[in-house]
């Protein structure tokens, strides 16, 4: 078999602290699949050893900075509670993957703060992540609590922040969590703080996205990956001003990154059909999600520009299945009709 079951304890879960399902529905037994694993090694099954003998009396943890295939069969059933997962017996398909409240515990009344509020100090690339990850942290749960109607908890943890990791250590990108805090302060109605970090959000992109521009073609081409996965993970920011009401600012956004996006996209189109089928998962992780998301975005904004520009990226699309088609069976598909 491919699964395995774990028989639960519900009242041992009660009392072991952890954040309960919702409307308190612990199941009868623990699901573990182990669909697509080959293989079983030794600190697989030690842990699945110690989910079987601890009948939830102490928590069990895994560090969120490790790799998922240290706990692939457990994927879908961690809970984040700091910078750690902590096992439960539920899935979380469709529940909040935090708990909110223990990790604004931590963040606000646990953790140490190294110091940040001062100028001029150096950020190694180690540092600078770590960093990063704590940043990212403050807006996931950020974002949960908001999800929870706890504004005001929301409010102070997006205050401490500031405070212990400020922007001016901060690039203001994803990396740094910066799209999630914005999404956060604007659902708070934090006009103020939304908008200073928006625009410095779309300054850093712009000047990336100018940077690479003035490149030699041929060095442009070198710098793909790194700029369409810039593009990829700014499609908010149009929307993002939208929802403050600046509607120019947001077609201007849009179109910069879109036009940045199609260049990379004939780019690739003229590869040979072998690099195209190689190179296909990229094409759809980045290019469809740049261009569909920037469609997607632009929509109750500017619907001219978005119905406009969707036809443009189905046009795209089509010709790319017919090129993958002819990369993988040596010709043009026949199309019949009825």
């Amino acid at each position: 078999t491919d699964t395995m079951y774990i028989t639960v304890d519900k009242e041992a879960v009660r009392r072991s602290g952890m954040r309960l399902p919702a409307a308190d529905s612990i199941p009868d037994r623990m699901v573990i699949s182990l669909k697509g694993q080959n293989r079983l090694i030794k600190n697989d099954l030690m842990m699945l050893e110690m989910l079987a003998q601890s009948n939830w009396s102490r928590p069990m943890y895994i560090a969120s900075t490790v790799g998922t295939d240290n706990y692939r069969p457990l994927a879908k059933n961690i809970i984040r509670e700091g910078l750690n997962y902590r096992i439960v017996p539920y899935t979380t398909d469709g529940e909040s993957t935090i708990d909110p409240d223990k990790t604004y515990e931590l963040l606000m009344n646990k953790f140490l703060w190294g110091g940040l509020e001062s100028d001029g100090l150096y950020l190694d690339q180690t540092i600078y992540r770590m960093c990063c990850t704590h940043r990212r942290l403050f807006a996931e749960t950020a974002t949960a609590l908001i999800a929870e109607g706890k504004t005001d908890k929301a409010a102070k943890l997006l205050a401490k922040m500031e405070k212990v990791l400020p922007d001016s250590y901060m690039t203001p990108d994803y990396i740094s969590g910066t799209l999630d805090i914005i999404s956060a302060y604007i659902t708070l109605g934090d006009k103020k703080h939304a908008q200073d970090k928006l625009d410095k959000a779309w300054k850093n992109t712009s000047q990336y996205l100018d940077w690479y521009s003035a490149l030699p073609e041929s060095k442009r081409a070198l710098e793909e990956s790194d700029c369409i996965t810039y593009c990829a993970t700014n499609i908010d920011i149009p929307a993002f001003y939208a929802q403050l009401g600046q509607t120019d600012k947001a077609r201007q956004t849009a179109d910069k990154l879109w036009n940045t996006a199609v260049w990379y996209l004939d780019r690739f189109m003229q590869q040979s059909t072998g690099a195209i089928a190689a190179g296909y998962s990229r094409f759809e992780r980045y290019y469809v999600r740049t261009l569909y998301g920037l469609c997607t975005a632009m929509e109750g904004v500017d619907d001219a520009w978005a119905d406009s520009h969707a036809a443009v990226f189905n046009d795209y699309y089509r010709k790319m299945q017919v090129l993958l088609y002819q990369s993988q069976n040596g010709g043009l598909p026949t199309i019949g009709t009825e």
